[in-house]
């Protein structure tokens, strides 16, 4: 398993709003599993937005939590 902080409080260009206040275990061991570029997470108004790199990886994402 990898690092589960390693993308913390780091911003990228393509955004995917979580809307809850925190990011859950098995997303972040998802995107260190599938994602092929940067990945992290970070807070706006006290939610959790989730960032990447690559557009492709912020899509799987998406998709992978409907």
């Amino acid at each position: 398993m990898k690092n589960r902080s390693r993308g913390y409080l780091k911003q990228y260009e393509f955004d995917v709003p979580l809307h809850a206040k925190g990011i859950m275990a098995h997303d972040l061991d998802w995107c260190n599993e599938v994602c092929k570029e940067e990945f992290g997470w970070y807070f706006k108004d006290d939610m959790c937005i989730a960032t990447f790199e690559s557009s492709t990886d912020a899509l799987f994402f998406t998709l992978a939590r409907l």
